[in-house]
Protein backbone atom coordinates (compact mmCIF):
# COMPACT_ATOMS: atom_id res chain seq x y z
CA UNK A 1 0.00 0.00 0.00
CA UNK A 2 1.11 3.57 -0.76
CA UNK A 3 -0.18 6.40 1.42
CA UNK A 4 0.08 10.17 1.11
CA UNK A 5 -0.20 12.16 4.33
CA UNK A 6 -0.92 15.82 3.65
CA UNK A 7 0.17 18.09 6.50
CA UNK A 8 3.12 17.63 8.85
CA UNK A 9 1.67 18.89 12.10
CA UNK A 10 1.62 16.48 15.05
CA UNK A 11 -1.42 14.54 13.76
CA UNK A 12 -0.08 14.14 10.22
CA UNK A 13 3.40 13.18 11.35
CA UNK A 14 2.00 10.73 13.90
CA UNK A 15 -0.12 9.06 11.22
CA UNK A 16 2.86 8.94 8.82
CA UNK A 17 5.16 7.43 11.46
CA UNK A 18 2.69 4.72 12.42
CA UNK A 19 1.85 3.82 8.83
CA UNK A 20 5.52 3.68 7.79
CA UNK A 21 6.41 1.63 10.83
CA UNK A 22 3.63 -0.78 9.88
CA UNK A 23 5.08 -1.35 6.41
CA UNK A 24 3.06 1.17 4.39
CA UNK A 25 5.03 3.15 1.80
CA UNK A 26 4.31 6.62 3.14
CA UNK A 27 4.96 10.11 1.76
CA UNK A 28 4.45 13.13 4.05
CA UNK A 29 3.73 16.42 2.25
CA UNK A 30 4.10 19.89 3.78
CA UNK A 31 5.43 23.07 2.14
CA UNK A 32 6.72 24.65 5.38
CA UNK A 33 8.56 22.38 7.80
CA UNK A 34 10.03 25.16 9.97
CA UNK A 35 7.35 27.45 11.36
CA UNK A 36 6.06 28.60 14.70
CA UNK A 37 2.33 28.14 15.14
CA UNK A 38 -0.09 30.45 16.95
CA UNK A 39 -1.47 28.22 19.66
CA UNK A 40 -0.88 27.66 23.33
CA UNK A 41 1.03 24.45 22.60
CA UNK A 42 -0.13 22.78 25.81
CA UNK A 43 -0.50 19.01 26.10
CA UNK A 44 -2.29 17.61 29.18
CA UNK A 45 -1.24 14.64 31.26
CA UNK A 46 -3.40 12.20 29.30
CA UNK A 47 -1.67 13.11 26.05
CA UNK A 48 1.74 12.89 27.70
CA UNK A 49 0.90 9.46 29.09
CA UNK A 50 -0.40 8.13 25.77
CA UNK A 51 2.35 9.52 23.51
CA UNK A 52 5.59 8.97 25.36
CA UNK A 53 7.66 10.97 22.86
CA UNK A 54 6.09 14.09 24.36
CA UNK A 55 7.89 13.34 27.63
CA UNK A 56 11.36 13.11 26.06
CA UNK A 57 13.93 14.95 28.15
CA UNK A 58 15.55 16.44 25.05
CA UNK A 59 12.29 17.88 23.69
CA UNK A 60 12.22 21.51 24.91
CA UNK A 61 9.06 22.34 26.84
CA UNK A 62 7.88 24.47 29.73
CA UNK A 63 6.27 22.53 32.54
CA UNK A 64 3.19 24.24 33.97
CA UNK A 65 2.37 23.38 37.57
CA UNK A 66 -0.14 26.10 38.41
CA UNK A 67 -3.14 27.57 36.58
CA UNK A 68 -4.39 31.03 37.60
CA UNK A 69 -8.06 31.67 36.78
CA UNK A 70 -9.41 35.22 36.58
CA UNK A 71 -13.14 36.01 36.76
CA UNK A 72 -14.83 38.91 34.91
CA UNK A 73 -14.79 40.90 38.17
CA UNK A 74 -11.01 40.45 38.53
CA UNK A 75 -11.31 37.85 41.30
CA UNK A 76 -8.71 35.11 40.97
CA UNK A 77 -8.13 31.51 42.03
CA UNK A 78 -5.01 29.40 41.68
CA UNK A 79 -5.06 25.66 41.00
CA UNK A 80 -1.95 23.58 41.62
CA UNK A 81 -1.59 20.63 39.26
CA UNK A 82 -0.55 17.27 40.76
CA UNK A 83 1.22 16.47 37.47
CA UNK A 84 2.68 19.01 35.05
CA UNK A 85 1.13 20.23 31.84
CA UNK A 86 3.83 20.53 29.17
CA UNK A 87 3.80 23.53 26.83
CA UNK A 88 5.77 23.26 23.61
CA UNK A 89 6.97 25.62 20.95
CA UNK A 90 5.13 24.31 17.92
CA UNK A 91 8.27 24.76 15.82
CA UNK A 92 10.23 22.34 18.00
CA UNK A 93 7.32 19.93 18.56
CA UNK A 94 6.39 19.71 14.88
CA UNK A 95 10.03 19.33 13.82
CA UNK A 96 10.53 16.48 16.27
CA UNK A 97 7.40 14.69 15.05
CA UNK A 98 8.48 15.03 11.41
CA UNK A 99 11.87 13.55 12.33
CA UNK A 100 10.11 10.62 14.03
CA UNK A 101 8.13 9.99 10.85
CA UNK A 102 11.34 10.02 8.79
CA UNK A 103 13.04 7.64 11.21
CA UNK A 104 10.07 5.29 10.86
CA UNK A 105 10.58 5.22 7.10
CA UNK A 106 8.26 7.94 5.76
CA UNK A 107 9.56 10.13 2.94
CA UNK A 108 9.11 13.85 3.59
CA UNK A 109 8.48 16.22 0.70
CA UNK A 110 8.46 19.98 1.27
CA UNK A 111 5.79 20.53 -1.37
CA UNK A 112 2.43 22.24 -1.33
CA UNK A 113 -0.50 20.03 -2.28
CA UNK A 114 -2.90 21.94 -4.53
CA UNK A 115 -5.33 19.17 -5.42
CA UNK A 116 -6.63 15.80 -4.30
CA UNK A 117 -8.93 13.83 -6.59
CA UNK A 118 -10.28 10.33 -6.83
CA UNK A 119 -9.78 8.99 -10.35
CA UNK A 120 -9.81 5.22 -9.99
CA UNK A 121 -7.07 5.74 -7.41
CA UNK A 122 -6.35 8.72 -5.19
CA UNK A 123 -4.23 11.32 -6.97
CA UNK A 124 -2.24 14.07 -5.27
CA UNK A 125 -1.15 17.14 -7.23
CA UNK A 126 1.46 19.59 -5.98
CA UNK A 127 2.42 23.17 -6.83
CA UNK A 128 5.63 21.87 -8.40
CA UNK A 129 3.62 19.95 -11.02
CA UNK A 130 3.80 16.52 -9.46
CA UNK A 131 0.74 14.30 -10.09
CA UNK A 132 1.05 11.03 -8.22
CA UNK A 133 -1.23 8.11 -7.44
CA UNK A 134 -1.77 6.59 -3.99
CA UNK A 135 -3.93 3.90 -2.44
CA UNK A 136 -4.73 6.11 0.55
CA UNK A 137 -4.72 9.84 1.28
CA UNK A 138 -4.66 11.05 4.89
CA UNK A 139 -5.75 14.67 5.16
CA UNK A 140 -3.98 16.33 8.09
CA UNK A 141 -3.85 19.77 6.54
CA UNK A 142 -5.62 21.76 9.22
CA UNK A 143 -8.77 23.80 9.52
CA UNK A 144 -8.65 25.00 5.90
CA UNK A 145 -7.91 21.47 4.65
CA UNK A 146 -7.83 21.10 0.86
CA UNK A 147 -8.37 17.39 1.38
CA UNK A 148 -11.55 18.01 3.32
CA UNK A 149 -12.78 20.57 0.79
CA UNK A 150 -12.18 18.15 -2.09
CA UNK A 151 -13.55 14.95 -0.55
CA UNK A 152 -15.95 15.96 2.24
CA UNK A 153 -17.04 19.58 2.77
CA UNK A 154 -15.47 22.70 4.24
CA UNK A 155 -16.29 23.70 7.78
CA UNK A 156 -19.18 26.11 8.06
CA UNK A 157 -18.40 29.51 9.59
CA UNK A 158 -20.53 28.52 12.59
CA UNK A 159 -18.09 25.65 13.24
CA UNK A 160 -15.04 27.88 13.52
CA UNK A 161 -13.44 29.87 16.30
CA UNK A 162 -10.70 32.42 15.91
CA UNK A 163 -7.64 33.04 18.04
CA UNK A 164 -5.54 36.20 18.04
CA UNK A 165 -2.64 37.26 20.18
CA UNK A 166 1.01 38.09 20.69
CA UNK A 167 4.31 36.37 21.28
CA UNK A 168 5.76 38.11 24.34
CA UNK A 169 9.54 37.57 24.73
CA UNK A 170 10.82 36.39 28.12
CA UNK A 171 8.72 36.35 31.27
CA UNK A 172 8.24 32.59 31.41
CA UNK A 173 7.44 30.71 34.61
CA UNK A 174 5.39 27.63 35.58
CA UNK A 175 2.00 29.39 35.61
CA UNK A 176 -0.65 29.27 32.89
CA UNK A 177 -3.22 32.05 33.12
CA UNK A 178 -6.83 31.85 31.94
CA UNK A 179 -9.11 34.87 32.15
CA UNK A 180 -12.84 35.28 31.49
CA UNK A 181 -14.40 38.57 30.61
CA UNK A 182 -17.85 40.05 30.02
CA UNK A 183 -18.98 39.99 26.42
CA UNK A 184 -16.48 37.37 25.22
CA UNK A 185 -17.87 33.90 24.51
CA UNK A 186 -14.42 32.46 25.03
CA UNK A 187 -11.38 33.18 27.14
CA UNK A 188 -8.01 34.92 27.33
CA UNK A 189 -4.82 33.05 28.05
CA UNK A 190 -1.14 33.41 28.78
CA UNK A 191 0.85 30.20 28.29
CA UNK A 192 4.56 30.11 29.16
CA UNK A 193 6.82 28.59 26.54
CA UNK A 194 10.57 28.04 26.78
CA UNK A 195 11.54 31.58 25.75
CA UNK A 196 8.31 33.58 25.50
CA UNK A 197 4.69 33.83 26.53
CA UNK A 198 1.90 33.04 24.08
CA UNK A 199 -0.80 35.54 25.06
CA UNK A 200 -4.12 35.59 23.26
CA UNK A 201 -7.87 35.21 23.15
CA UNK A 202 -10.30 32.94 21.35
CA UNK A 203 -14.00 33.14 20.60
CA UNK A 204 -16.43 31.99 17.92
CA UNK A 205 -15.80 33.41 14.46
CA UNK A 206 -18.27 36.17 13.66
CA UNK A 207 -18.30 39.30 11.54
CA UNK A 208 -16.52 42.13 13.31
CA UNK A 209 -15.45 39.98 16.26
CA UNK A 210 -11.71 40.11 15.51
CA UNK A 211 -11.51 43.79 16.49
CA UNK A 212 -13.18 43.05 19.82
CA UNK A 213 -10.77 40.17 20.43
CA UNK A 214 -7.78 42.39 19.80
CA UNK A 215 -9.09 44.99 22.25
CA UNK A 216 -9.47 42.30 24.91
CA UNK A 217 -5.97 40.93 24.25
CA UNK A 218 -4.38 44.39 24.35
CA UNK A 219 -6.00 45.08 27.71
CA UNK A 220 -4.94 41.65 29.00
CA UNK A 221 -1.31 42.17 27.99
CA UNK A 222 -1.43 45.48 29.87
CA UNK A 223 -2.63 43.68 33.01
CA UNK A 224 0.11 41.06 32.74
CA UNK A 225 2.88 43.63 32.21
CA UNK A 226 1.97 47.36 32.05
CA UNK A 227 5.42 48.16 30.65
CA UNK A 228 4.80 46.24 27.42
CA UNK A 229 4.01 48.09 24.19
CA UNK A 230 1.80 45.79 22.09
CA UNK A 231 2.83 47.67 18.95
CA UNK A 232 6.30 46.11 19.27
CA UNK A 233 5.12 42.51 19.76
CA UNK A 234 4.79 39.87 17.02
CA UNK A 235 1.12 39.16 16.29
CA UNK A 236 -0.58 35.92 15.36
CA UNK A 237 -4.01 34.82 14.29
CA UNK A 238 -5.57 31.46 13.52
CA UNK A 239 -8.82 29.67 12.85
CA UNK A 240 -9.76 26.71 15.06
CA UNK A 241 -12.45 24.07 14.47
CA UNK A 242 -15.14 24.14 17.16
CA UNK A 243 -17.91 21.99 15.75
CA UNK A 244 -21.56 22.36 16.71
CA UNK A 245 -23.40 19.26 17.99
CA UNK A 246 -25.16 18.86 14.62
CA UNK A 247 -21.87 19.10 12.73
CA UNK A 248 -20.19 16.58 15.02
CA UNK A 249 -22.99 14.10 14.39
CA UNK A 250 -22.78 14.68 10.63
CA UNK A 251 -18.99 14.90 10.37
CA UNK A 252 -17.79 13.01 7.28
CA UNK A 253 -14.16 12.16 7.98
CA UNK A 254 -13.53 9.22 5.66
CA UNK A 255 -14.47 7.61 2.37
CA UNK A 256 -13.04 5.14 -0.13
CA UNK A 257 -9.30 5.79 -0.25
CA UNK A 258 -9.19 8.76 2.12
CA UNK A 259 -9.58 9.85 5.74
CA UNK A 260 -9.08 12.97 7.84
CA UNK A 261 -7.20 13.43 11.12
CA UNK A 262 -6.39 16.30 13.49
CA UNK A 263 -7.93 19.71 12.86
CA UNK A 264 -9.03 18.60 9.39
CA UNK A 265 -11.31 16.05 11.07
CA UNK A 266 -12.55 18.54 13.67
CA UNK A 267 -10.64 16.75 16.44
CA UNK A 268 -10.57 19.81 18.71
CA UNK A 269 -12.25 20.42 22.07
CA UNK A 270 -14.99 23.04 21.40
CA UNK A 271 -14.63 24.44 24.94
CA UNK A 272 -10.88 24.67 25.46
CA UNK A 273 -9.96 24.66 21.75
CA UNK A 274 -7.16 22.21 22.62
CA UNK A 275 -6.29 20.10 19.62
CA UNK A 276 -2.85 18.53 19.98
CA UNK A 277 -3.81 15.55 22.16
CA UNK A 278 -7.10 14.72 20.36
CA UNK A 279 -5.35 15.24 17.03
CA UNK A 280 -2.67 12.72 17.94
CA UNK A 281 -5.36 10.33 19.14
CA UNK A 282 -7.25 10.61 15.86
CA UNK A 283 -4.03 9.84 13.96
CA UNK A 284 -3.41 6.75 16.09
CA UNK A 285 -6.96 5.52 15.50
CA UNK A 286 -6.64 6.06 11.75
CA UNK A 287 -3.31 4.25 11.47
CA UNK A 288 -4.53 1.35 13.59
CA UNK A 289 -7.56 0.59 11.40
CA UNK A 290 -5.56 1.00 8.18
CA UNK A 291 -2.84 -1.37 9.37
CA UNK A 292 -5.52 -3.83 10.46
CA UNK A 293 -6.82 -3.80 6.89
CA UNK A 294 -10.13 -2.09 7.73
CA UNK A 295 -9.88 1.65 6.99
CA UNK A 296 -13.67 1.74 6.68
CA UNK A 297 -13.84 1.31 10.46
CA UNK A 298 -12.17 4.65 11.15
CA UNK A 299 -15.37 6.77 11.41
CA UNK A 300 -16.83 4.36 13.94
CA UNK A 301 -13.58 4.33 15.95
CA UNK A 302 -13.51 8.15 15.93
CA UNK A 303 -17.17 8.30 17.03
CA UNK A 304 -16.53 5.92 19.92
CA UNK A 305 -13.22 7.35 21.10
CA UNK A 306 -13.42 11.09 20.44
CA UNK A 307 -16.96 12.19 19.62
CA UNK A 308 -18.59 11.72 23.07
CA UNK A 309 -16.21 14.15 24.81
CA UNK A 310 -16.31 16.65 21.95
CA UNK A 311 -20.10 16.46 21.81
CA UNK A 312 -20.42 17.09 25.57
CA UNK A 313 -18.23 20.17 25.26
CA UNK A 314 -20.00 21.42 22.15
CA UNK A 315 -23.45 21.15 23.72
CA UNK A 316 -22.32 23.42 26.58
CA UNK A 317 -20.00 25.84 24.80
CA UNK A 318 -22.72 28.45 24.23
CA UNK A 319 -23.40 28.80 27.95
CA UNK A 320 -20.10 27.94 29.61
CA UNK A 321 -18.47 31.36 29.21
CA UNK A 322 -21.46 33.36 30.47
CA UNK A 323 -20.14 35.93 32.98
CA UNK A 324 -22.32 34.77 35.86
CA UNK A 325 -21.13 31.18 35.44
CA UNK A 326 -17.43 31.99 35.09
CA UNK A 327 -17.66 34.36 38.06
CA UNK A 328 -19.11 31.59 40.23
CA UNK A 329 -16.61 29.07 38.89
CA UNK A 330 -13.62 31.18 39.93
CA UNK A 331 -15.10 31.92 43.35
CA UNK A 332 -15.84 28.23 43.94
CA UNK A 333 -12.27 27.40 42.95
CA UNK A 334 -10.95 29.92 45.44
CA UNK A 335 -13.14 28.57 48.27
CA UNK A 336 -12.95 24.81 47.79
CA UNK A 337 -10.01 22.44 47.59
CA UNK A 338 -12.48 19.78 46.39
CA UNK A 339 -13.46 21.84 43.36
CA UNK A 340 -9.81 22.72 42.75
CA UNK A 341 -8.99 19.01 42.62
CA UNK A 342 -11.74 18.44 40.05
CA UNK A 343 -10.49 21.36 37.94
CA UNK A 344 -6.89 20.12 38.13
CA UNK A 345 -7.97 16.75 36.76
CA UNK A 346 -10.00 18.45 34.01
CA UNK A 347 -6.99 20.51 32.96
CA UNK A 348 -4.80 17.40 32.93
CA UNK A 349 -7.32 15.29 31.04
CA UNK A 350 -7.72 12.84 33.90
CA UNK A 351 -11.36 13.79 34.40
CA UNK A 352 -13.63 13.13 31.44
CA UNK A 353 -16.50 15.45 30.65
CA UNK A 354 -18.94 12.55 30.61
CA UNK A 355 -18.37 11.60 34.26
CA UNK A 356 -17.93 15.18 35.47
CA UNK A 357 -21.51 15.59 36.73
CA UNK A 358 -21.29 12.37 38.73
CA UNK A 359 -18.04 13.47 40.34
CA UNK A 360 -19.36 16.93 41.14
CA UNK A 361 -22.41 15.39 42.78
CA UNK A 362 -20.14 13.18 44.85
CA UNK A 363 -18.05 16.25 45.67
CA UNK A 364 -21.13 18.27 46.60
CA UNK A 365 -21.18 17.25 50.27
CA UNK A 366 -17.47 17.97 50.86
CA UNK A 367 -17.86 21.28 49.05
CA UNK A 368 -20.87 22.28 51.16
CA UNK A 369 -19.00 21.31 54.33
CA UNK A 370 -15.98 23.35 53.30
CA UNK A 371 -18.21 26.32 52.48
CA UNK A 372 -20.04 26.01 55.79
CA UNK A 373 -16.79 25.77 57.75
CA UNK A 374 -15.36 28.77 55.94
CA UNK A 375 -18.55 30.76 56.66
CA UNK A 376 -18.59 29.63 60.29
CA UNK A 377 -14.87 30.05 60.93
CA UNK A 378 -15.12 33.59 62.40
CA UNK A 379 -17.30 32.19 65.19
CA UNK A 380 -14.46 30.09 66.51
CA UNK A 381 -11.83 32.78 66.89
CA UNK A 382 -10.32 33.03 70.43
CA UNK A 383 -12.18 36.29 71.06
CA UNK A 384 -15.52 34.71 70.16
CA UNK A 385 -14.91 31.73 72.47
CA UNK A 386 -14.79 34.00 75.51
CA UNK A 387 -18.56 34.48 75.34
CA UNK A 388 -19.65 31.57 73.18
CA UNK A 389 -19.78 27.92 74.25
CA UNK A 390 -17.20 25.73 72.54
CA UNK A 391 -18.54 23.54 69.76
CA UNK A 392 -19.11 19.89 70.69
CA UNK A 393 -16.07 17.66 70.16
Amino acid sequence: MRAAVIGAGPAGSEAAARLARGGVETVLFDPDLDREKPCGGGVPWRGLAEFDGLRAADLPAREVRHVLFEAPSGATASVTLPSPLRVFSRRTLDSRWVARAEQAGARVRAEKVVGVVRDGEMRVRTASGRDEGFDLVVGADGVTSRTRAALSRRFDEADLSQAVGYYVPGGTDDVARLAFTTGLNGYLWSFPRTDHLAVGACAPLAEGSAAALWREVDAYVGRIDPSLDVATLPRYGALIPALSPASLRDNRIAGPGWLLVGDAAGSVDPLTREGIAPGLRSAALAADVVLAGHPERYPRAWEQELQPELLWASERSGRFFAPDLTERLVRYLDRSKTIRAVMADLVLGRQSYRTLKRRLLRAGIPFLLESALRTARPRWTPRARASTPSPPK
